[in-house]
């Protein structure tokens, strides 16, 4: 099926989903048709680019240099070590491993970027060797005016479409929902892709407090059936310090549930964080927490990850100016 053609279609069908926001019908939990507006995403287009590949020699306009060393506590040596050069906007231009054992370079990968006016991401392209094959990922993005964030982002792999999302906003910048593709290779020539998934999430019943904090919200499946109920909590400066999700599906309710925490510094820096995963008989399944420290520039220098086994994984940063 031709994207370009069916994404008109599709559109004013999910627009009519996705009107709503905070009613639903009593009796068939889906929400019904209102007067909100939202923004109406297009087909991000496309264009031909002269695509460098993949390289070792440091990019002409990268910035900073920053050097990732992960150790394990139990063995207490590198478990691997990732360099970056990075352009203006701090993504990075240049990257790969260095063996701990040999000191080789290893999985090398390239980028190349597009940004507008405003420093967003408009074109990222990714270039890597997989096992001998080059491989070229394109990602397109479309933003929305009021909230600055992603409405719209196509992912392509070596020419071929990969998936698509689009999210939709009131005008109040508020997110109502998203739809969603994913592609497959074909039966037929080498490389074709088709859909074999596609999703609508409509988000309704938006809850907020004084300040205007989002604190409650449901997420609902295309055909009207309850996806998940998620709540939020916010400290003095107004960080979400709590994010708290009870997921259902159609066998158990609720199904799973997770939670993630946070706490701050004064600069607004996430010094903390734990998530925690619930199963459907409410036993803790999996909880990591990360503890972060930053430099004076409010760079990331240092997370300490520990898992629920009690392991534990050090990771140290360090930057360099070019």
């Amino acid at each position: 099926m031709n994207r370009a053609r069916m994404l008109p279609v599709l559109l004013p069908v999910l627009c009519g989903i996705l009107c709503g926001c905070g009613k639903k019908d009593a009796d068939t939990d889906k929400p019904v048709e209102g007067s909100e507006s939202r923004y109406s995403t297009q087909k991000i287009l496309t264009h031909k680019k002269t695509l460098n590949g993949v390289s070792e020699e440091i990019p002409a306009d990268a910035c900073e240099k920053m050097t990732r060393t992960s150790v394990d506590s139990e063995i207490g040596k590198p478990l691997y070590t990732t360099v970056q050069y990075r352009n203006a906007h701090g993504d990075p231009l240049l990257e790969y491993e260095i063996t701990e054992e040999t000191g080789e370079k290893d999985d090398i990968t390239c980028y190349e970027y597009e940004y507008n006016d405003k420093g967003q991401m408009l074109w990222k392209c990714e270039y890597s060797t997989i096992i001998g094959e080059p491989r070229v990922n394109e990602l397109y993005y479309q933003y929305a005016d009021i909230t600055n964030e992603p409405v719209a982002i196509e992912s392509y792999e070596n020419g071929q479409p990969s998936f698509l999302i689009e999210q939709f906003y009131d005008d109040y910048g508020n997110y109502l929902g998203m739809y969603s593709e994913y592609y497959k290779d074909t039966d037929g020539a080498a490389g074709e892709k088709e859909i074999f998934f596609q999703s609508t999430e409509v988000e309704t019943e938006c809850e907020y407090d004084d300040s205007g904090h989002l604190i409650k919200s449901c997420m609902y499946k295309s055909e009207g059936k309850l996806k998940s109920v998620t709540t939020y909590s916010y400290d003095d400066s107004g960080n979400r310090i709590t994010e708290d999700s009870v997921f259902r599906d159609d066998v158990k309710a609720p199904y799973y549930r997770v939670c993630e925490e946070s706490r701050y510094d004064d600069r607004g820096n996430a010094v903390f964080s734990k998530n925690t995963y619930w199963s459907f008989d409410n036993a803790i399944e999996k909880q990591t927490t990360y503890e972060r420290e930053y430099d004076s520039e409010n760079r990331l220098i240092k997370v300490t990850t520990t898992y629920l086994d009690g392991g534990t994984e050090t990771t140290v940063y360090s930057y360099e100016p070019l």
